[in-house]
């Protein structure tokens, strides 16, 4: 089952039809409606703004503050180039991000700070630091990962001032395939770095969506992102990272959208131990 927000398209010239075309797009939005209700019953929540949850689908690209062309930050590189950020900079190119700002960090970037990062990045605020994540659902009667809605791999893009929620993974991908399998089927842990290389062809702490080796691997995306206007996230290297605005990210990559941390921030200021778990 496919879980995406249905849009209605009416004709602006009068027919006989009218009528007809009223009634079903009353139903339509009934229906919808009905859909907004279990996603905000499933979630918790009854803040969220509905138009933005929901699965793979079109949306209108906003601009914010990341104008420059791709090329222009190529330079970032500090002209330290592999065939890693090759294959980067060609999938940031095939897929239209002119958005995207793709940059090298120090090497002790991940023994350093949040704020540190942060400073490096030029970001502005500490939220707007994400990672990528491959999740595996240990438990699983699926093998591969064609079927988005019971794959047996989710990469998960979360913020670092976040900690991850496995159990909101399971309700979320219980609730896209329409509950149909049983719960003890699932449980999601995270993917070893040797099976996270496999799939994704990159290395722990360089893992990201951007040239990913199997570029079908359903994404769930924190909906906490969704109040950014851009965010950051691995580059395919460890030093290398990449900036992507929101939108355009969400209608290149297909992204399902989903609360998938547990509420509140972790405080960017605590120890790196804490900022850099998992669960």
């Amino acid at each position: 089952m496919e879980f995406q927000l249905k849009r209605s398209y009416v004709s602006m010239t009068k027919t006989n039809d009218e009528p007809r075309k009223e009634e079903e797009k009353k139903k339509e939005k009934k229906q919808q409606q009905e859909v907004n209700k279990r996603i905000q019953m499933q979630m918790g929540r009854s803040d969220i703004d509905i138009s933005k949850i929901g699965g793979p689908k079109d949306i209108e690209i906003y601009n914010d503050n990341i104008t420059d062309t791709t090329q222009r930050y190529i330079n970032d590189l500090k002209g330290i180039m592999n065939e890693t950020t090759e294959r980067i900079i060609k999938s940031i190119k095939e897929k239209e991000l002119n958005s995207a700002r793709i940059i090298r960090v120090p090497n002790d970037y991940y023994q350093r700070s949040l704020d540190f990062r942060k400073e490096c990045l030029n970001a502005p605020d500490t939220k707007y630091l994400c990672k990528s994540l491959l999740m595996k659902n240990t438990k699983g009667i699926c093998i591969d990962w064609k079927d988005p809605t019971n794959s047996l791999y989710y990469l998960v893009v979360f913020q670092y001032v976040t900690k991850l929620c496995s159990e909101k993974i399971m309700k979320f991908v219980r609730y896209i395939n329409g509950y149909e399998i049983s719960k003890k089927n699932f449980k999601f842990r995270l993917a070893s770095p040797e099976e996270s290389l496999q799939v994704t062809g990159f290395d722990h702490n360089a893992v990201t969506p951007i040239g990913i080796k199997y570029s079908d691997i359903p994404i769930i995306l924190s909906h906490r992102v969704l109040e950014l206007g851009h965010f950051w996230m691995g580059g395919g290297e460890v030093d290398v990272k990449i900036a992507v605005n929101v939108n355009q990210f969400r209608n290149q990559f297909k992204p399902y959208i989903a609360d998938i941390t547990y509420e509140g921030f972790i405080d960017p200021t605590e120890n790196l131990e804490q900022l850099t778990s998992t669960f």
